[in-house]
């Protein structure tokens, strides 16, 4: 079995999804990526330095995770989904 922790990756990292991020954190889980809507913004700068996790693109975010928290304007949510889904562990 594999003892490795379960990653996750934040795709909108506002005030919420990022102390969501740092809940999942607290329980174990590892944070592998963060993606926002503007690199460099203040809330994707914030999330990187508190959850220790490279700023990548939306495709990116996904990549080799078990879990996308998602953190985005509901009406951004599906179109945001479907751009991160492809890499997300099976």
């Amino acid at each position: 079995m594999d003892s490795s922790p379960r990653a996750f990756g934040l795709l909108g990292p506002g005030r919420a999804a990022t102390w969501v991020a740092l809940a999942l954190r607290a329980r174990g889980w590892r944070a592998a990526a963060v993606a926002g809507r503007r690199a460099g913004s203040a809330s994707l700068e914030r999330a990187v330095a508190l959850l220790g996790a490279p700023a990548v693109d939306t495709a990116g975010v996904g990549r080799g995770v078990d879990l996308l928290a998602l953190g985005t304007p509901h009406p951004a949510n599906a179109p945001a989904a479907l751009a991160a889904a492809p890499g997300l562990r099976r």
